[in-house]
């Protein structure tokens, strides 16, 4: 049996439905029951628990033969994964597999401005030099995926009439959060990626020019990028209301990423997958219709809204009088 953490995000959520495809059975841990049956279906099994409450930390854990350890940011990610794996090891869990952020992240220097990535980092660290007899792990550092990332260009394309983020002239390599859930089921079902390392890259990099430019074409509707100042990051993320630790790991992963750390191009992800990872051109080609600004539902105003509630009244009014002269 296998448990997943963080199996109510969206790559936790593929990585259950690929496994669940193969046949292959898996608990989810979750916080909220009735959140995860609405969200994984009413027949995965789940473990009750919170990442801060050791005792169900260590419940979930027993009987367990592998870890699948994915957690969301947060201010105590670091504590909240080293339970975890403290308790996977008590539990005798032969392997955990760990999805991690990009390698390229994993410097002193950038941990060194990014909480989150230290906390990686240290979990990393403590999993490559655990003591043998230990649960074997498999880390999977894992690139900018491209759901996320064209969710958003997508919004600031369809209300700025443009591509407009803080990147400047980078390159990404995204990686489609499918063929990383596809990469994770291989490792926690193949022997032969135990106590292995692997960099998840997308098909090849892009500049946001060229990432512009393709966007055009494939949804027919023109776009150009226009490089916002770094200065500007945190304006451009105030409307997903992101939590101060959320909104503080966004940030330095921008200036990350405007330095080229997310542009490397990785043979591992072809290695696992056995053939090539889905491009930007693909996701954007299977996702036209949805990232085009037509696509999007216009946000309600202010005004939208007394209007309709307005219009409510106007009627309610007219049927009393109606109903008054009849009488």
């Amino acid at each position: 049996m296998i448990l997943i953490t963080g199996a109510t995000e969206e790559l936790g959520r593929e990585i259950v439905r690929q496994l669940r495809a193969q046949g292959v059975a898996c608990t989810a841990f979750v916080h909220n029951e009735a959140r995860a049956r609405a969200i994984l279906g009413p027949d995965v099994p789940l473990a009750i628990g919170h990442f801060g409450d050791y005792a169900t930390v260590q419940a979930a854990v027993q009987g367990m033969e592998k870890l699948l350890l994915l957690t969301p940011t947060h201010p105590d990610q670091l504590i909240h994964e080293m339970q975890f794996v403290d308790a996977a090891g008590k539990a005798k869990v032969k392997q955990i597999v760990k999805l991690s952020a990009p390698q390229g992240l994993m410097t002193a220097a950038w941990r060194a401005r990014d909480t989150t990535a230290h906390a990686h980092w240290q979990v990393e660290e403590k999993l490559r030099n655990a003591a043998r007899g230990s649960a074997a792990y498999t880390i999977l550092n894992v690139n900018p995926l491209l759901q996320p990332f064209w969710r958003r260009a997508a919004h600031h394309i369809a209300h700025n009439g443009r591509l407009s983020l803080p990147l400047e002239q980078a390159a990404l390599s995204l990686v489609d959060v499918r063929d990383v859930a596809s990469a994770a089921v291989a490792a926690l079902t193949d022997p032969a990626h135990r106590n292995k390392i692997y960099a998840l890259t997308g098909a090849s990099p892009l500049t946001m020019p060229e990432m512009a430019n393709l966007y055009s074409q494939v949804t027919g509707h023109a776009t150009t990028y226009d490089p916002l100042p770094a200065s500007q990051t945190a304006a451009v993320l105030r409307p997903e209301q992101l939590a101060p630790h959320s909104l503080a790991h966004e940030l330095a992963l921008f200036e990350a990423y405007r330095t080229g750390i997310a542009a490397q191009n990785s043979a591992d992800l072809p290695t696992l997958l056995g053939r090539a990872p889905r491009s930007t051109a693909d996701y954007l080609r299977e996702q036209a219709a949805v990232l085009r600004p037509d696509g999007f539902a216009q946000p309600s105003t202010p005004w939208g809204k007394w209007a309709a509630v307005g219009s409510l009244v106007l009627l309610a009014l007219l049927w009393l009088t109606r109903r008054k002269n009849n009488d």
